[in-house]
């Protein structure tokens, strides 16, 4: 995959990594830190790869929620928020909205809300240091990742909207205000702001792509 895909990708302007096929991890140490030259260059090692993407300049909104009724609030929040923006599926209901910025950021999460049936409910704005699976099978489903509307490859990067922190912390806070709504009660854990941040720093590949389930 990763071979096939890789070129249109990166002449979109995307920035991209091999990821471990039907999972989650990038397969280089040095991921976070790619080169174009080595974003070209994986290709030929680890052709049937799935396809990660860096998140520092596209910042993604990742709607980590299982409670169907909670997502659908969500997303029918996101969607007109950012109509030419991506919306990537794995696992639904949960899903996760690709982003642009100009101004990299660090990555900001939610308080954890936990719903009747003991699921972890939580929105996480993935950004620098990061990387989401755009492209290949899901680690649970088995199934590809899908999109809403427009997929990856049809939709040049600059297009996208723009998320900044402010903006960031509003969808934040209104998950937050969702899900206190709905009655769920919250676990004990300290939301994250983030500040914009040089491109110079490195960092763990994140929860964010972590997650098996997403």
């Amino acid at each position: 995959m990763y071979a096939e895909y890789h070129r249109d990708l990166l002449a979109l302007g995307y920035e991209i990594i091999p990821v471990k096929p039907n999972g989650k991890a990038p397969i280089n140490a040095d991921w976070s830190n790619f080169t174009t030259k080595k974003m070209l260059k994986a290709a030929k090692a680890h052709p049937l790869a799935s396809i990660g993407l860096l998140t520092e300049n596209t910042p993604c909104v990742d709607v980590d929620i299982p409670n169907e009724e909670l997502a659908k609030l969500m997303v029918d929040y996101l969607r007109p928020m950012f109509p030419q923006s991506l919306e990537r599926i794995g696992n639904a209901p949960k899903t996760l909205f690709i982003c642009r910025t100009d101004h990299p950021f660090t990555k900001m999460t939610s308080k954890i809300y936990i719903d009747t049936d003991g699921n972890k409910c939580q929105v996480e704005i993935l950004g620098k240091g990061q990387q989401a699976v755009v492209w290949g099978n899901h680690a649970t489903t088995g199934k590809p990742y899908h999109y809403v509307g427009n997929d990856i490859g049809d939709v040049p990067m600059c297009l996208l909207d723009e998320l900044t922190p402010t903006l960031s912390e509003d969808v934040i806070r209104q998950f937050e205000s969702y899900a206190t709504e709905l009655g769920l009660s919250e676990q004990n854990a300290t939301p994250r702001r983030s500040e914009s941040v040089e491109r110079d720093d490195s960092a763990g590949w994140s929860i964010g792509a972590a997650t098996a389930d997403e």
